[in-house]
């Protein structure tokens, strides 16, 4: 027992290892992303049940798309490693762009479920959005 103990804690530590290897580290921006990556999922089934929209096919595709986007930061994170600019210039970009899009997303979300959303807070994220936008053309 003790030493499948063992395997299974060397076996996610080996895990977790590879993972911030890929990503360029695990830093507080990474966090977020993974955070609002969930709570956006989760409020839009929320928001599919409100609605009476709840539908398995629709939530594999999300799924399927947030799976896209952190292999995104991962490719972005290799890039920047082989550039050798000795900064993770393009993954912290992707990583704002995609925290914006999520944030804007949960607000939609929330609003679908018919939550009220303060409209301040949709002007910064769409702002976000915009500025990632502009420094990606």
């Amino acid at each position: 027992m003790e030493s499948t103990i063992f395997n299974l804690k060397l076996l996610f530590a080996s895990i977790a290892t590879a993972l911030s290897y890929f990503f360029g580290g695990f830093d507080s921006a990474l966090l977020a992303l993974i955070i609002f990556l969930c709570v956006d999922y989760i409020t839009g089934v929320l928001a599919a049940v409100s609605a009476k929209e709840l539908n398995s096919s629709t939530g594999l595709q999300g799924i399927i798309k947030k799976v896209m986007q952190l292999f995104l930061v991962g490719v972005a994170a290799i890039v920047d490693s082989l550039a050798g600019l000795g900064e993770p210039y393009l993954r912290t970009s992707i990583v704002y762009f995609l925290l914006a899009n999520e944030g804007v997303s949960i607000l939609e979300n929330i609003a679908r479920a018919g939550v009220p959303v303060p409209n301040f807070l949709l002007v910064v994220l769409q702002q976000m959005r915009g500025k990632a936008d502009k420094k990606d053309e």
